[in-house]
This record gives structure tokens, sequence and C-alpha cells, in this order.
């Protein structure tokens, strides 16, 4: 019996004495023209559970990423946390259904094993993509010579019509907000404080048993507790009316189009979204109100933004501060797809655009926006064509 326990402990010694080793895995965060999520589906501004797998099933408006370009081009991230590391080898599978590339069969294009580090916009080597079709994709890399597991399989979805380069983006989309504070300033007055402004739509729930008209408030700036009908300068305040039905509805509150942000060289609002309106406060004001069964909401839309992606962290209260109205204003800046004056006239200048896309670099993984928006001027400068060519040239 002691021989039995010597022995058995010996074995533990020495299992426990072993090294441990991490061991490698398969690439992550695929990406096509450096977008991520191109294998999701949005629905007016909201995102769904479904992928494009379910691409010809569905009967609701749908948005997706278009990836636009006739060859594209495939980045991912190696997934290895043993030291000394680096991806020495890959290989790109893509087919026309998840199955065929499941099953190896890759009737796209197979780029066989391939040397080199690159895992940054790999071109496209295999034959032509069609255009609104739907694509599989999937890439293994060797790590230090070592092969890995294959990643996981990404769909995207090429445009309706193609061209050599177009950068690709994400659809608009919605948050659902609810107030911060919210307070009866008399029995037929709610007052409602989101927290911050943001370029949105108003949502208001009521039941009424009466014939009533609602009064709805709402812009960026108080005066004496209430909001300021004058605020001055670009600053926002809007009144409409809404008439109540017998029941309990949600009301959307319209907002109508601005001649001064909405004119031939304004950046539009896609349809699936609507026009937009800056506010951080609301107001409504009706006999409705003394039944106190009035909620309302904000439909916040702004371009993706991963508020996790960066921290900062400072002893300095107001350094702290700028940081969280820096990195707010750039997500609550983004509600048109590009970077934009905000809500003025609705357009892109060249040094807002810089400022924008070095700050955003700094605080969110993501490209496409900045892209987008450089892509745009090129074709819509609001500088003399000579100038921008000639500050292009300085800068290089």
């Amino acid at each position: 019996m002691n021989k039995f326990i010597k022995e058995a402990s010996a074995c533990l010694i020495i299992l426990y004495c072993l090294p441990t080793t991490s061991a490698g895995g398969p690439p992550v965060r695929l990406a096509t023209d450096l977008v991520e999520h191109t294998d999701r589906i949005w629905i007016d501004g909201k995102i769904s559970q479904l992928t494009l797998d379910y691409h010809g099933e569905i009967i609701e408006n749908t948005q997706y990423v278009p990836v636009c370009s006739k060859k594209p081009h495939f980045s991912w991230q190696v997934e290895d946390d043993r030291k000394n590391v680096m991806q020495t080898a890959y290989r790109i599978q893509l087919g026309s259904s998840r199955r065929a590339v499941e099953n190896g069969a890759a009737d796209m294009w197979d780029s066989g094993k391939l040397p080199g580090s690159n895992s940054i916009s790999v071109e496209y080597g295999g034959k032509e993509l069609e255009p609104d079709s739907v694509y599989f994709w999937r890439v293994m890399t060797w790590n230090n010579g070592d092969p890995q597991e294959w990643s996981s399989i990404r769909a995207f979805r090429m445009a309706d019509s193609l061209d050599d380069y177009r950068c690709p983006a994400y659809p608009i989309v919605k948050s659902e907000q609810t107030p911060v504070h919210e307070t009866y300033l008399s029995d037929d007055i709610l007052f409602a404080d989101f927290g911050q402004a943001a370029f949105g739509q108003l949502n208001i729930t009521v039941s009424s048993n009466r014939k009533d008209t609602l009064t709805v408030s709402i812009g960026e700036c108080l005066k004496n507790g209430r909001l300021d009908p004058e605020p001055g300068g670009s600053r926002r305040f809007l009144r409409q009316k809404t008439a109540l039905l017998p029941g309990r509805y949600t009301y959307i509150i319209k907002i109508p189009a601005d001649k001064r942000n909405t004119g031939r060289s304004a950046v539009k609002m896609p349809g699936s979204i609507g026009e937009v309106y800056p506010f951080r406060y609301c107001e409504v004001e009706g006999r409705s109100i003394k039944d106190k069964s009035v909620t309302v909401s904000r439909q916040t839309v702004h371009y993706p933004f991963d508020d996790s992606a960066s921290v900062f962290s400072c002893p300095d209260t107001a350094l702290q501060q700028i940081w969280e109205m820096c990195r707010y204003s750039m997500k609550a800046t983004s509600f048109a797809g590009l970077y934009v004056d905000g809500d003025r006239e609705r357009i892109p200048y060249e040094g807002d655009a810089v400022i924008n896309q070095l700050s955003h670099y700094a605080s969110d993984r993501e490209f496409t926006l900045a892209r987008r928006s450089h892509e745009y001027l090129l074709t819509h400068a609001t500088w003399p064509a000579e100038w921008v060519l000639q500050s292009i040239s300085m800068a290089w």
C-alpha cells in the first residue's frame, strides 16, 4: 500500500512539474473589405437574429452590408497566445454555399497554401463574383509552421452593382433609450430628460378614453426648468401636435424635413430610418397626462459603434469628462453614415473629417465610416479642387 502511494505521488509530482503549453487556435474576426459583420441582417435600423443564410426567405424590409468591389479583400486576426508566434502561411476557401465550404469543396476559390504573414486585405483571386449574390468563406493559418484549425465560416452579399473598388458600409442603426429622469410639472405636463443630446426620433405610448390632443415638444436647451422655445443659433426646438385614438397606442412623432439640411448638397437619411432631430429633453402636454399612463422613449440613430472598444481613466475629472464628451460626440454625430457638420447643413467638411477620423481610430476598431467620408469628399469637395490636390500632395 505504501509503495502504491509513493508511486502515485511520484506520478503526480511529475505531472505537476510538466511545463504547460498554450495552443494556437483558428483565426477570428474575419472581415471582408475591412467590414467584420458582413453576415448580419438589419430590419429598418434594428439588428436581427438573422444571418445571410436566410437571404431570400424574409418578407420584411431588410438591410445588409453590400460588398461593392469586384475583387474584395479578406482580413482576419491570428488567434494564438503562445510567445514568439507569427503566421507563416494561410489558405482561403470561398464558395457559393455554406455546405460547399464546410465540405472543403470551395467552388469559387481555393487559394491553396500561401506563404506569408499577411492577414490584412488579401485580394480575392477566384472566379468572377456575381452582383446580389451571397458567398461564404473561411481561412486557416500556419503559425510558426504549425497548421491551425479552419476558422468559422463568414458570409457576405455582393451589392446590386459592382465596381473595381467601392467602400462598403454598415446600415445606420437605431438604439432604444428611456429617460434618465422623468417628472410631472403639472397634472397635464410630463417632462423627460434623456441625459445626453442625440439625433433621433420620439415614441409616445399613451392610454386615452377621451378625445384628446397631445402637444409634444423636443429640444436641446432649458430655460427656467422648461424647454426653451427660442434657444438661438443652431440649437433646436420642435413642437408637434398628435391627435389620440381611444385605447392604448404608441405614436411616432414625425420629424418634418428642414430646408437647411435636406437640400441638394445634404446627405439624406435612408428611408429605412426616416428623418431625425437633435434633442435631449421632451415635454408632453394634454389632458390624458392626468392618468399618468404615458411612457416616452427615444430612438437614437447612429452608425454602429462599440462603446467598450476603448477605455480611458484619469484622476483629473475635467480630462475624464472631455474624453467621455469627445467619444460620445463621435457616436452621436455619425447618424448620417458619414462625418457631417451636425444638423446645420449635414455635409462633410475636409478638416472635420480628418479630425473625426483620427479620433475615431483611437476609440473604436471600425474603419468604414472614415473611409466612406473621405471617398465621398473626393467627389463632393467643399474647397476648390486645386487646393484639395495640393493639400494631399503636401501630406504625402
